[in-house]
């Protein structure tokens, strides 16, 4: 089993959901990942330690999958960074460090065009249904992807992360989704295969 750890609160199951569906799409295995497990400090060295050694302690880890947001930071230069750190902390097991800029919903921002005008059955119940005239922008240009998100639901719906995110994950198609190109969706999918590839390593990615 491969433990995955992440920041928001609606990020545990739409977190475990878009790496299946990578694992899932590029034909890689049975493999699992853990519900992710929040951890509030992740964004820390002790948080990070915390995650891992967790991860440590269950003989059923593979692997370690490390999920987070940032408003501001370069992923291309915080995390080789952070990942010297994690690497120092030599764990028996291989572990990624996935930075989403700048946040888990700019995912969504990016695939917004693909569900201009339809319904996605909602996971709880109703649905969700977006505009039919979906705004040109850049992701990564976007600050408060969860507000510009509501202006594109239709009968006032809001969107609200812990309610939401796994709805709209499921509504992702992977082939689609790598299309569009989003940067910190390739390192995402970056992550999963590093570490389906290098189970019974301590290799940390990036490298």
């Amino acid at each position: 089993m491969f433990q995955l750890f992440v920041e928001g609160r609606g990020e545990n199951k739409a977190g475990q959901k878009l790496v299946h569906k990578i694992i899932h799409h590029y034909q890689l295995g049975e493999y699992f990942f853990s519900e992710g497990r929040r951890i509030p400090n992740i964004h820390t060295n002790d948080g990070l330690r915390t995650a891992v050694q967790f991860a440590k302690l269950d003989p059923r880890t593979e692997g370690v999958l490390i999920l987070r947001d940032d408003e501001d930071n370069c992923p291309k230069e915080k995390a080789p960074k952070i990942a010297d750190f994690l690497r120092s902390l030599k764990m028996p097991f291989p572990i990624a460090y996935c930075i989403l800029y700048r946040e888990f919903e700019t995912i969504f921002v990016a695939y917004a065009k693909e569900l201009a005008g339809k319904k996605i059955q909602h996971v709880v119940k109703g649905t969700l249904q977006f505009s039919d005239e979906i705004p040109e922008v850049n992701p990564e240009d976007i600050r408060g992807a969860k507000e510009w998100i509501t202006r594109c639901l239709l009968n006032g719906r809001a969107y609200k992360p812990t309610i939401d995110q796994l709805t709209l994950t499921q509504a992702i198609d992977v082939e689609k989704m790598l299309k569009i190109d989003l940067p910190s969706f390739g390192t995402l999918t970056r992550c999963v295969i590093h570490l389906i590839k290098n189970r019974n390593t301590s290799l940390v990615y990036p490298d």
